[in-house]
């Protein structure tokens, strides 16, 4: 995916859930990439992220 189509992505589909009901999550690389995003419902225990996380980006 392109850069633009995962902030697209972010902010039309992890971003909106109910605050209330999840922890929200959006974080950046120290260059200001996003780095992840996605969000955890309140109480889950194990391995609930939901959303993505970039481990490697690289411009063309």
């Amino acid at each position: 995916m392109l850069i633009d189509e995962l902030y697209e992505t972010c902010i039309s589909e992890y971003l909106r859930v109910n605050n209330g009901e999840n922890d929200v999550y959006f974080n950046t690389n120290d260059a200001g990439i996003i780095s992840n995003c996605g969000f955890v419902e309140k109480g889950c225990v194990d391995d609930c992220f939901i959303g993505f996380r970039i481990s490697e980006f690289q411009w063309l």
